[in-house]
């Protein structure tokens, strides 16, 4: 019985072994997708990092772009102030302008129906 005890304590220690040997080489598996992942993971880091920093340089030109147009614009606000003033009298030479326009084509149109005439001496 000796000899039996001990086949199938050898039996049991190579069924062992066989099963340390999957552990361990899931193991390495397991090791190598985890190191694929944490690279995968550190690409898309540094990927949005350079996106943030795009998106900073964006916001900052933005910025600059904002301030030079204020600048612009309260450079042009006296411009404006002084246009709104004459307002009224380029409204006025609009008027006097229609009128002449009008007045000239109701003489064309006189001339071309023959009730005006035009004489030269």
């Amino acid at each position: 019985m000796a000899d039996d005890e001990r086949v199938r304590l050898a039996e049991r220690l190579t069924r062992i072994e066989a099963g340390l040997e999957g552990v361990e080489s899931g193991q390495a598996e397991l090791r190598a997708y985890l190191a694929r992942a944490l690279d995968e993971l550190r690409l898309q880091a540094d990927a949005r990092q350079m996106q943030i920093d795009q998106l900073q340089i964006d916001v900052s030109r933005r910025a600059v772009q904002f301030d030079s147009t204020r600048l612009k614009l309260v450079a042009m606000e006296p411009r404006v102030r002084e246009l709104e003033k004459l307002t009224p009298v380029v409204k006025a030479i609009m008027w006097v302008g229609a009128i002449v326009e009008a007045s000239i084509l109701a003489l064309l149109w006189a001339l071309i129906t023959g009730q005006a005439q035009v004489v030269f001496k």
